[in-house]
């Protein structure tokens, strides 16, 4: 119920004209530099906050190399939150369409949180746990056959092994997933036996990355700013800043411009990066860079894509934003 009040402030802002920027406070500014990962995929799981706050932490914090953004995920959905909003998920039937995503890891969430939750626990490199494929290992005549599996068909795998794991040994065990510290079907086998569904798929995360986790130098305040007036006031100072920032948004606007019916259920998250007057529109668009790979086909005929790398309006950006996230670090 706490999101309620913020849910109502925000809709209450999406009548109300915003302060526009102008070409002076909109001079060319591109924070690309300062990301350590390439554009990513999530593709049919929905953790595109998990890897927004991924790239924030590793610009924030400079890390040598990208925070998995699936250790995130999977770390935020021990959180309160998150088990709140999978429950009521649940009850209300909101799984009808997928009936099977009802059992598999909750996928929505705030970056806030997901940022402030990594802050307690370190964060594990996704050389180390992968966000986008997982190596499945299947058995076959000659020994086992190597493959590489999207997250969500992984969890689906890994659900139905859960169920009938009384079944199942070393000599009839179908395939497995390997990970580091997980290499082999016997220590795939004992953590399948040993745990429950859900504790089965964090087990795998904390074994992978229990070597490898790193702890944050410091405690970078994570603030988030709700939809209002002023708001690129603040995205400007913090760009200007050298920070980038998570913009929390309807998904449908990067199909289609003239959108402007913001839906939470339809919020997405992505890094905005960059900002530029645009002559033709005249007002200043922003870049921000997607979670869906480097395709452009999906978006917009009028937003100018090139690797994942998208820019949107201002006015665009506004009708269909609800707030935007970002770290103070010095």
């Amino acid at each position: 119920m706490k999101w309620l009040p913020l849910c109502l402030l925000i809709f209450s802002f999406e009548a109300l004209s915003f302060n526009k920027s102008t070409p002076q406070e909109c001079t060319p500014l591109l924070l690309t530099q300062k990301l350590n990962s390439d554009t990513r995929n999530q593709r049919e799981i929905a953790w595109c906050y998990a890897f927004t706050s991924a790239d924030m932490i590793g610009e924030a914090y400079q890390l040598p190399e990208p925070v998995s953004a699936a250790d995130v995920a999977l770390r935020y959905n021990k959180s309160f939150a998150a088990k709140i909003v999978q429950f009521f998920r649940r009850v209300t039937n909101a799984y009808k369409e997928d009936p099977i995503e009802r059992y598999l890891p909750h996928q929505t969430g705030f970056s806030k949180l997901a940022i402030e939750r990594v802050h307690k626990d370190g964060w594990c490199p996704e050389s180390v746990f992968p966000s986008e494929l997982w190596v499945r290992n299947i058995r076959t005549n000659s020994g086992w056959s190597s493959s590489q599996v999207p997250l969500k068909k992984a969890f689906s795998e890994l659900l139905e092994l859960s169920r009938h794991k009384n079944e199942y040994n070393l000599g009839n065990l179908p395939y497995y997933y390997s990970f580091k510290n997980i290499e082999t079907p016997q220590a795939f086998l004992t953590l399948l036996k040993k745990y429950k569904y859900d504790e089965f798929i964090q087990q795998i995360r904390l074994t992978a990355c229990k070597n490898d986790r790193h702890p944050l130098k410091g405690r970078i305040p994570v603030l988030m700013v709700v939809k209002n007036p002023g708001v690129f006031n603040r995205i400007h100072s913090q760009l200007e800043l050298g920070r980038i920032i998570g913009l929390d948004y309807d998904s449908r606007v990067l199909r289609k411009f003239e959108n402007y019916k913001l839906s939470l259920d339809n919020l997405h998250t992505s890094i905005l990066i960059g900002r530029q007057w645009n002559t033709e529109r005249n007002e200043c668009e922003y870049q921000v860079r997607d979670s869906y790979g480097k395709a452009c086909k999906d978006y917009d005929p009028g937003a100018r894509c090139d690797q994942g790398y998208v820019w949107l309006p201002e006015s665009v950006i506004y009708q269909n934003m609800t707030s935007i996230v970002y770290q103070a670090s010095k």
